[in-house]
């Protein structure tokens, strides 16, 4: 009974093995993802630019007018 038991224990600790090293490859992907995510700074220098073309293209148009 107990070396049923032990068994069943056995095989599902090789499924939960198995499915850590899923997990790890999974985390790894995601850390190489965000890891090319811009920063703060990065973040702050777009936003600019886009404020900055678009300061820039409303004046054009009033000029335009």
């Amino acid at each position: 009974m107990l070396a049923v038991r032990v068994a069943s224990l056995e095989s599902d600790m090789k499924e939960v093995k198995a499915d850590m090293k899923v997990l790890r490859t999974d985390v790894a992907e995601l850390k190489g993802k965000v890891s090319m995510l811009p920063g703060y700074g990065g973040i702050a220098l777009i936003v600019g630019l886009i404020v900055g073309l678009s300061t820039i293209a409303q004046v054009a148009a009033r000029f335009i007018q």
